[in-house]
Formats: structure tokens, C-alpha cells, sequence
């Protein structure tokens, strides 16, 4: 059940510490102003696109995205927004401001590490009995906002993959008990538990193409490789960052069938096209 502070799992009462701050600023930085310039245009994104980011807490990646060219704004309904580091970061949800600006339109509408806590009752990971129709209402929202052949771009954790790195130890099923007998398993999950919080790629395109028919719009889905994707601002230590950034080159060699199961965060894209 949503609280007066939580509302389909965004928590306004939430402050980062200096210390995630700082973090989330740099890596935030970091992915809007290199990252995402080289990874839009592999999709025919222009420099001058009009970009939206859900969820964008601090606003650290709308601000490179701006700084990078980009007309990018952000969408900020927690309590992160008290801390944006942009002016072009609004405090409410995508339904908000689809009545506010009904004819506003995006090339590119994404969001980063947000659908897993979108349909959550704590704004982290315990699921409301309604989360999947509470996250098909995200997708729809989102969808609504682009323009026809605009993409739609998720990336979060993976939920095949059975360690979530990402976040803080999940205690679900028998979880409770393995990490306390082994404690540096404390990142374990279990991939097909109901109380799994995280989304996997099929899950979201299980979402967005049912939407898309419900629209009569055209989608494609893609499957992209994520080598030089992931950011990794929280690893401190340079030859872990480098690993993981070989073991991300590794996972992406192999086809979408297994490398659904290796990768450990999701990333999905879709592109759209005019009604049929």
C-alpha cells in the first residue's frame, strides 16, 4: 500500500549523503555528457534531439546530456529532486506532465535504474500486489510522450542474472538464511522468485509490445551490446572496474538467448513508428 511519502515506489522523504551525491553526480555526468552521445548515435539520434529522462534523481545525466547538446529534460518525483544540479528537472511523474503539456513530444524518452522500484510499497524492493499494472502504466506514460519513430530506452539490473550489483542485499525466500551462513554472498538473488523486484529484457518488451498493439503503433525491439555502457562509478578500484568491463565485452558475444542470462544489468531499447 503507497504511504503519503510513497508513491508508486517513488519515496519524496528520500536524501542522498554527501557521499552518493558526489557519486551519482560524476557517473551521472559521466553517461550523459560520452556515454549516451555514442550510444544514440548508433540509433540516428541527432545532437539536437529533444530527450527526456524518468526518474532522473539529481539530474546529473539531463545536465551532460545539455552540456553534450542534447534538449534534455528530466522527470524527478522523489526526493531527490531537492537536490538537482538542473533547472530543466520537474518534481512529478510522467502522467503529471503529460496533462501539463499534452502536445509535448520526445525523440528519446529512457530511464535508469527506476522501473525496478516503479510498483514498490518502500520505494526499494518490496513489491505491491499491483506492481506489474502500476509498471505497464510507466511504459504507457513513457510510450505516450515520444514522437512517431522516437525510442524508448530501460536500463536497470538484470533480473536473470542471480547477483544484483546495484543495489542493497534483496531477503526473500530462502535468501535470508544463505547470507547469513555466507555473508559475501550478500548480492544473491534468486531470478525467477516472485518477490524478485528486478526486470529482465524480456519482461519489458513483454510490456511494451502489448502497449504498442494496444496503440496500433509499430515497435521494434533491440537487444544491444552493452560494453562501455555501464559507467561503474561506484567501483573504486581500477582493476575490478576493468573486469567487469571485459567480462560486459564477454557477455556480449553471445546471443540474446544466453547473454539474457549473463548480462548483469538490463538494457532495452524500442524504437517506434506511426500507427499502422
Amino acid at each position: 500500500m503507497n504511504t503519503p511519502e510513497i508513491q508508486n515506489g517513488a519515496d519524496r522523504s528520500y536524501h542522498l549523503d554527501d557521499s552518493a551525491f558526489n557519486l551519482e553526480v560524476s557517473s551521472g555526468l559521466q553517461l550523459g555528457g560520452k556515454i549516451l552521445p555514442k550510444f544514440l548515435k548508433r540509433f540516428g539520434v541527432e545532437k539536437d534531439a529533444k530527450i527526456l529522462d524518468v526518474g532522473c534523481g539529481t539530474g546529473a545525466v539531463v545536465e551532460g546530456l545539455r552540456r553534450a547538446g542534447y534538449d534534455a529534460k528530466g522527470l524527478e518525483p522523489g526526493g531527490r529532486y531537492q537536490q538537482a544540479i538542473s533547472d530543466q528537472v520537474f518534481p512529478c511523474f510522467t502522467a503529471d506532465y503529460l496533462e501539463k503539456f499534452p502536445n509535448e513530444k520526445f525523440d528519446v524518452v529512457m530511464s535508469f535504474g527506476v522501473i525496478e522500484h516503479v510498483g514498490t510499497t518502500d520505494g526499494h524492493n518490496m513489491l505491491a500486489d499491483d506492481y506489474e499494472q502500476v509498471r505497464a502504466k510507466f511504459y504507457t506514460e513513457s510510450i505516450d510522450l515520444l514522437r512517431p519513430g522516437g525510442l524508448l530506452l530501460v536500463f536497470g539490473p538484470n533480473k536473470l542474472y542471480p547477483f544484483d550489483l546495484q543495489h542493497g542485499p534483496a531477503q526473500y525466500g530462502a535468501l535470508s538464511r544463505i547470507k547469513k551462513a555466507v555473508p559475501k554472498l550478500s548480492r544473491l538473488t534468486i531470478p525467477w522468485h516472485a518477490k524478485n523486484f528486478l526486470v529482465s529484457w524480456d519482461s519489458v518488451n513483454r510490456h511494451v509490445k502489448c502497449i504498442a498493439q494496444t496503440r496500433g503503433l509499430t515497435v521494434t525491439a533491440f537487444y544491444p551490446t552493452q560494453k562501455g555502457f555501464v559507467v561503474g562509478g561506484s567501483v573504486k578500484n581500477a582493476a575490478i572496474l576493468k573486469a567487469f568491463h571485459v567480462y560486459t565485452g564477454v557477455a556480449d558475444i553471445f546471443p540474446k538467448f544466453l547473454g539474457r542470462f549473463l548480462h548483469t544489468h538490463t538494457l532495452y531499447v524500442a524504437k517506434f513508428g506511426e500507427p499502422k
